[in-house]
């Protein structure tokens, strides 16, 4: 991971240094993330649709197998095969973008060492923490807007470093994207990235449920998960982005207008193809077999 950390640090230097703006850097570098991921979101968007498609040959199989649990899944596996259709597809795409997640977390808490590159002793950081849980993003955030009392901090432990050199630009459209929202500093208009992480998170979900296939049930117990998924997933999103830096938040929020974006965009697409699914040559699904 530590590569990786590397790598995006880099990446968010560069953007920074261009932008002068650590708000602004966070969305170039988020659009940046998206269109690397572009081919990969438009391939889950596509087995979606494909297995929406098939979707009432598959409750069909179910009626007629319901007693016979091995026969279903030979018959199931048949028809995937017949339409070339792979039913963990849609599930790539999201399995690389958490450990991208996770990195950018990784790098966001940690910009001294991955973005502006520099080496403070133990000792300095030590004096410049105001809370033992505190990461080095809350130590630039601090230097940014405190710099006097990061000075007398560290001339009390007796420590001397360019505090310049710890200097990031957080401020973005008037918040502070160095502190959490849940920070007890009295600035409360940093709720809004807690409250624009629920709302994108929802019409994100909202979005990208397929209309209900012809001849599903209505008690089906899939729906209804994807529906409760629907209505929690957005509320943990807003936990986190609450407890985490803002900077966490607006990548996040940013990441969601963007999935909006691609999602109408496919829709549209969507709706000029009509073509039915192609049923594989017998050929090639027996090689496949092999």
């Amino acid at each position: 991971m530590n590569i990786i950390y590397k790598a995006l640090g880099e990446v968010l230097r560069v953007i920074y240094d261009f932008t002068g703006n650590f708000g602004w850097a966070i969305i170039v570098f988020t659009i940046l993330v998206r269109l690397i991921l572009l081919p990969l979101m438009i391939k889950q968007q596509k087995s979606m649709d494909n297995m929406q498609k098939i979707q009432p040959e598959l409750n069909a199989l179910s009626k007629k197998y319901a007693n016979d649990k091995e026969k279903l899944n030979e018959e199931t596996m048949k028809l995937y095969q017949k339409y070339n259709v792979n039913p963990m597809g849609g599930c790539l795409p999201l399995l690389i973008q958490m450990p991208i997640l996770i990195a950018v977390y990784g790098v966001i808490q940690n910009p001294i060492t991955y973005i502006l590159k520099q080496t403070p002793t133990v000792e300095v950081l030590t004096a410049l923490c105001r809370q033992p849980s505190d990461t080095q993003l809350n130590v630039v955030a601090f230097v940014t807007n405190h710099m006097d009392k990061a000075a007398e901090a560290l001339q009390n432990a007796g420590q001397t470093f360019d505090l310049n050199s710890l200097v990031m630009n957080f401020n973005f459209l008037g918040l502070n994207l160095g502190y959490s929202p849940n920070a007890n500093n009295g600035n409360y208009i940093l709720w809004l990235i807690p409250i624009l992480s629920v709302v994108t998170s929802f019409l994100v979900n909202k979005m990208s449920q397929p209309p209900k296939a012809e001849g599903a049930k209505k008690d089906d117990a899939q729906q209804t998960q994807m529906q409760t998924m629907q209505y929690v997933f957005p509320f943990m999103t807003g936990y986190f982005c609450y407890i985490l830096p803002s900077a966490m938040g607006l990548y996040w929020i940013v990441g969601n207008l963007l999935q909006m974006l691609q999602t109408w965009v496919m829709r549209e697409i969507k709706k000029k193809n009509t073509d039915p699914l192609v049923v594989e040559p017998e050929t090639k699904i027996k090689k496949k077999k092999k």
